[in-house]
């Protein structure tokens, strides 16, 4: 569980990793770990991104 924090992703930033953009009301370690679930599902997030937006 993360809380109440947020946390704003580029997912696909200037070297094609993910980038963390913002980060409000969440731990270091915290935005670590939805980090690091990002950049895990990158592909799939930008698949469905694609879909939604095309």
């Amino acid at each position: 569980m993360f809380g109440d924090g947020q946390v704003k992703v580029n997912l696909l930033g200037l070297d094609g990793a993910p980038e963390l953009v913002w980060a409000h009301g969440m731990k270091g370690n915290d935005v670590r770990r939805a980090m690091q679930i990002v950049q895990d599902q990158q592909e799939a997030f930008l698949a469905r991104w694609r879909q939604i937006h095309g």
